[in-house]
């Protein structure tokens, strides 16, 4: 059975970061205070053409994603950034929709429309904006 999924979803979850550059190199970042990541890291090593295709999959999928989501990943060299340019916007969940509130590597905060009085915490994989067009709107500063 094939593990690679599982195990590039488990370095993600501890703030890891697995791309395919253009000319076909697997670029990552995994942290270097965690035992488990470096462990996951070399268990994906001996699978190298599995990680490529899953990585190369994963490219088609994410073109889908709008330029200020791209922009977001590529400046902050982490695929949960993806989601940045939602915050406050309406997303799904496996849940029901809601508003996102916040993102971290490891999980999403999540107002859910059904329950508005709580929050709600999600891996952020699970989480599908409702809208692509609300994130065409330029990022703000703070100031």
């Amino acid at each position: 059975m094939n593990r690679t999924p599982a195990v590039v979803s488990r370095i993600e979850e501890l703030g890891g970061y697995l791309a395919l550059d253009v000319d076909g190199s697997i670029r990552y970042r995994v942290p270097k205070d965690s035992p488990e990541a470096q462990d996951l890291l070399a268990e994906l090593r001996e699978h190298r053409k599995w990680v490529t295709e899953l990585l190369r999959q994963r490219g088609a999928n994410e073109s889908n994603w709008p330029p200020t989501s791209q922009a977001a990943e590529r400046r902050f060299g982490r695929r949960h950034a993806l989601l940045f340019p939602f915050i406050g916007h309406k997303v799904r969940t496996p849940n029901g929709p809601g508003t996102l509130l916040q993102v971290f590597a490891d999980r999403v905060t999540v107002v859910l429309d059904s329950q508005l009085s709580n929050c709600s915490f999600f891996p952020p994989r699970q989480i599908d904006p409702v809208s692509w067009e609300l994130a065409e709107e330029p990022m703000r500063r703070a100031g």
